[in-house]
């Protein structure tokens, strides 16, 4: 029995460190069980071309532009054009520099909390980017850019927002507002 003794406190240890590896792999695994549906879950969100990314970039009359509410330090817009069924958006602000983490941008339901990752903001000369389309059926929409700490799915603080509403009668016939 004494030959046991010294391997009774490392055989222990072992089995805690297996059973606690194993607990943070299905919780890692299993986070999103009992979270609400995304929103536009159905619907890719995809990168736009650099053609879409330079023609949203562009001063032009017949882009729509909606300006987002935050913080009085920070300002920013949204361009946007509905084309061929899709709602190709570009976000633009004028955010603080960040010291680790990334700012980046939700897609949300205007009733209700189902949200989508669409993506991060990239620092440029003239202040923060980014771009990307996603389907017209899912209008209307808010647009959230939060600053985030770790790359999850959790939003956490919201610096900016706006809203991209369904187009009325007249630019829905070609003719934008």
């Amino acid at each position: 029995m004494k030959k046991i003794y010294p391997y009774i406190l490392p055989g222990i240890a072992l089995l805690l460190v297996m059973f606690l590896a194993y607990r943070w792999y299905t919780a890692r695994n299993t986070s999103n069980a009992g979270k609400l549906a995304d929103f536009a879950a159905g619907t890719e969100l995809s990168d736009l071309s650099e053609a879409d990314v330079n023609s949203l970039k562009k001063p032009a009359k017949d882009l729509n532009t909606v300006e987002l509410q935050g913080d009085p330090e920070t300002r920013g817009e949204i361009r946007y054009e509905i084309k061929d069924g899709k709602v190709n958006f570009s976000v633009n602000a004028d955010l603080p520099e960040q010291k680790g983490g990334a700012y980046q941008v939700w897609l949300k339901e205007m009733n209700g909390d189902k949200k989508k990752k669409a993506f991060v903001l990239v620092s440029s000369k003239s202040g923060w980017m980014g771009s990307a389309a996603i389907s017209a059926d899912t209008l209307p929409f808010e647009v959230v850019v939060t600053d985030e700490k770790t790359n999850d799915e959790t939003m956490e603080r919201t610096v900016l927002k706006g809203t991209i509403d369904k187009p009325s009668e007249s630019s829905a016939s070609g003719k934008m507002k």
